[in-house]
């Protein structure tokens, strides 16, 4: 299965006032566009009603180790790409088939180009049918993902609130560790979340 590359005019179009400047091209162009998650947006997680109007259609991991992913109690995990950090890695998530009117209600829940980018990056990745399957058959794309704004979140006043996520040796692929938000990261920030509601009411 091949979803191919995007066009560098929607790569390179920019403007910084809105959340989705690429709207107009992506609605002109796609019925739908492919959108990697790694974090509770996942089918089963938290905050799966984010994705609800999507297609999930496979697994996978981004095709180079250049992230770091840092998990915030109010916002779940957020990758970061950082190439040169020792810590830097894979990140393994799911890919979705999103209309773009649907996907602007996504760049609303990461304010896009404000706390998040949502960018082109290269992932391998396996049929949801085949999640089950020991052989899986392997495809390469270029997809969306939602990175963290350096400037932001590597702010001393934000980054103490961070930690850094766990990695996890696949028992498929190559072998190369990857980072990967687990059901009981997502339990965990769901219950801290609900304490501080609590304690605010």
């Amino acid at each position: 299965m091949q979803l191919g590359s995007l066009p560098d005019t929607i790569k390179t179009f920019c403007e910084s006032s809105q959340f989705s400047p690429d709207m107009t091209f992506l609605d002109r162009l796609y019925d739908k566009v492919p959108i990697f998650m790694y974090g509770c947006e996942r089918t089963g997680f938290s905050d799966e009603v984010v994705t609800s109007k999507a297609d999930s259609i496979g697994f996978g991991f981004t095709a180079h180790p250049v992230f770091n992913m840092w998990i915030s109690k109010d916002h779940g995990p957020i990758a970061m790409t950082n190439p040169t950090s020792p810590d830097s890695s894979r990140i393994y998530g799911e890919l979705f088939l999103i209309r773009p009117q649907d996907l602007m209600t996504v760049d609303m829940r990461f304010t896009n180009r404000v706390l998040f980018n949502r960018r082109i990056i290269h992932i391998r990745w396996y049929p949801v049918t085949h999640k089950s399957v020991k052989e899986k058959q392997w495809c390469e794309s270029d997809v969306y993902m939602y990175t963290g704004e350096w400037e932001y979140w590597m702010h001393d006043s934000q980054k103490r609130k961070l930690k850094l996520a766990t990695k996890f040796t696949p028992h498929v692929g190559d072998g190369t560790p990857y980072y990967y938000y687990t059901a009981a990261d997502d339990e965990h920030n769901r219950k801290d979340q609900a304490e501080r509601h609590m304690i605010c009411m």
